[in-house]
């Protein structure tokens, strides 16, 4: 017999030739890592993802976000600013333009200013006195204004109430503090305070310009509670727009026994009006080096990057604050009711906007696009922004006032557990939908955007209950559809894969949670 004894064969089965390429599947989660704007392509998390945006990073997938719906329409004029009122008894919300003043709580046409006013952008801050519940606000031109819950007072040095001391028409920012109202003054280095528990009185000045090395002014101020040692305490931040921060704590600032300095930090320099914005028991700061907390930036006098909540977007975050720094409409909101940290990016004045959204329970970020925002408010649980003449309420229905959302993922580059070459023949992506979406998926190969895409509609049919054959129907429209079908996928063979997907829809709610690929190993070269 040549060549030696045959190997034995199992029972049932044939061998199969050795150079023979089988097919082998992989599994991936959703990239709930979120956005990673600064790791290298090569070694970024798997649960990461290159490009994410208006999908929103979950707790253990992701998900197309909601879309807006107008609410109050027919402004004069571009709104500025955004301003919630809030008792114990009502939350309303205020819409500024550089016009007027106008009452934006109920969704419709918007009446008539209930102040009018020649500057649109405003500081304010909610403050309850034994007199009642306030809205004071401040924007550095007009006369400030004081809202009770029911009326509207401009506040000068003859009204009733009057503030004395410095014309209202030179404070740019308020704050509370202490149980006081505090000031910064237009154009200085002077903060100004009143008396305890009041909205109006003789103001008090407090300088603070010898403090500050780099020079500028003031900009904001804002209240930073942490444990000093000697249990919780409120300490008062003070900004410039130079980038310094100083630190004081106590309750009399007018008593050196009961008011001190803590320290002076030099940190990047603040972006937009009020860089600052309570977020659970920490205080974030907006800079140009990225959104700080204070606990971090006061624990050593090195700037650490990475000890930035932006740290993962780091690339696009500076690239957005060298280019737009200058625009106004830069804000930051924490919305819990959507566990969202959502930071407004102006990329111009006109305006047009994108947003950068942490979900504050991993810290994953994500972009959404789509909503050009010049000023974001919370009202009653919910999430509003202003953009041109209209105000809309974020984060409802599925889709943008009508305009269909779009949703497009780019999920880091993979192995798919195999180091060696290999062709990407089919993705498998297990999403649920409600209603009819079409979505594009590809595969990008080494580093390399393949371009070409695979498109699916996918349709929702359903029948009500009981009144449908068994068998030929979907049942209840309310019941999610999960599409965990094998599709064919446009790709090149390569070492390293990342998979592309796009949805587009104006009626459907969307979730990703993993997806399975089909591969065949290839040759060395």
């Amino acid at each position: 017999m040549r060549g030696g004894p045959s190997l034995p064969r199992r029972a049932g089965r044939n061998p199969q030739p050795q150079n023979e390429a089988t097919a082998r599947v992989a599994a991936l989660p959703a990239p709930y890592g979120g956005w990673n704007a600064r790791g290298n392509l090569s070694n970024m998390p798997a649960t990461d993802a290159v490009i994410m945006d208006n999908i929103f990073p979950g707790v253990q997938d992701v998900a197309l976000r909601k879309g807006c719906t107008e609410w109050a329409t027919g402004f004069p004029s571009g709104v500025k600013s955004l301003h919630a009122y809030h008792s114990a008894s009502a939350s309303q919300l205020f819409a500024s333009t550089n016009t007027g003043i106008y009452n934006a709580t109920a969704s419709g046409a918007v009446g008539a200013a209930v102040s009018v006013v020649t500057n649109g952008l405003w500081s304010s801050v909610n403050y309850a006195t034994t007199g009642g519940s306030f809205l004071t606000m401040v924007n550095g031109v007009d006369n400030l204004r004081l809202y009770d819950g029911a009326a509207w007072t401009t506040i000068t040095g003859a009204s009733v109430p009057a503030i004395t001391g410095l014309a209202t028409t030179s404070l740019l920012h308020v704050n509370v503090h202490k149980r006081r109202l505090w000031f910064v003054a237009i154009n200085s280095m002077d903060l100004w305070y009143l008396p305890v528990d009041s909205v109006a009185g003789a103001l008090t000045r407090f300088p603070v310009g010898s403090l500050f090395r780099k020079g500028g002014k003031l900009v904001a101020t804002a209240t930073w509670t942490l444990d000093g040692g000697n249990g919780m305490d409120d300490y008062l931040v003070i900004a410039t727009n130079r980038g310094e921060l100083a630190v004081y704590q106590g309750t009399d600032p007018a008593s050196s026994s009961t008011w001190s300095l803590v320290g002076v930090y030099s940190v990047g320099e603040p972006l937009g009006r009020n860089p600052f914005c309570l977020f659970g028991g920490e205080l974030l700061y907006l800079s140009t080096t990225g959104l700080y907390p204070l606990s971090k930036l006061a624990q050593s006098s090195i700037l650490d990057r990475s000890a930035a909540v932006s740290f993962k977007i780091d690339g696009a975050f500076l690239s957005s604050a060298e280019a737009y720094s200058a625009n106004t409409a830069w804000q930051m909101v924490s919305y819990p009711s959507g566990n969202m940290l959502v930071v407004n990016i102006p990329t111009s004045d006109t305006p047009t906007a994108e947003q950068y959204v942490m979900n504050t329970i991993t810290k994953a970020w994500c972009r959404f696009k789509g909503w050009n925002a010049s000023s974001w408010a919370v009202m009653g649980g919910s999430l509003y922004f202003s953009s041109g003449t209209k105000t809309y309420k974020a984060l409802t229905g599925t889709s943008d006032a009508g305009v269909p959302l779009q949703g497009v993922v780019m999920q880091a580059y993979s192995t798919l557990g195999y180091s060696g070459q290999k062709s990407v023949t089919m993705v498998r992506p297990v999403v649920s939908l409600t209603a009819n979406a079409n979505i594009q998926f590809g595969m990008d190969t080494d580093f390399y955007a393949v371009g070409e895409h695979s498109s699916r509609d996918f349709v929702n049919s359903s029948s009500l209950w009981d009144t449908a054959l068994w068998d030929t129907a979907l049942w209840d429209t309310t019941a999610e559809n999960s599409a965990p079908k094998w599709q064919v996928v446009a790709n090149i063979p390569g070492f390293m894969h990342a998979f592309r997907m796009q949805v587009t829809t104006s009626t459907s709610e969307f979730i990703w949670t993993s997806t399975n690929f089909s591969y065949r190993p290839a040759g060395i070269l």
